[in-house]
């Protein structure tokens, strides 16, 4: 799979690991980091609402993955949980 910019240029490629509908999303990509990195997105029903859990890594410990796992971190908070939060509250 691949993800493309504005201008469309493909700005990381990746591939599915695991999909399992409603429930599991796994896959692992190579932006911008020397390795590749996994992320899982897990649906889970509790009390009558939809539970979304999002795990990332692992992104080592040399200072390259570092300033990565920084920008990610950044990239959630500012583009992912908002437009997430929007589209639950559709």
């Amino acid at each position: 799979m691949h993800w493309k910019v504005a201008n469309g240029t493909i700005a990381a490629e990746g591939k599915i690991s695991a999909i399992k509908p409603y429930t599991i999303l796994s896959f692992s990509f190579k932006g911008g980091a020397p390795k590749p990195v996994n992320e899982t997105f897990r649906l889970k029903e509790q009390d009558g609402h939809t539970m979304l859990m999002v795990s990332i890594g692992d992104f080592g410990d040399n200072p390259t993955m570092k300033l990565y796992y920084l920008r990610a971190a950044e990239n959630w908070d500012k583009y992912f949980l908002p437009k997430i939060k929007e589209l639950a509250e559709k």
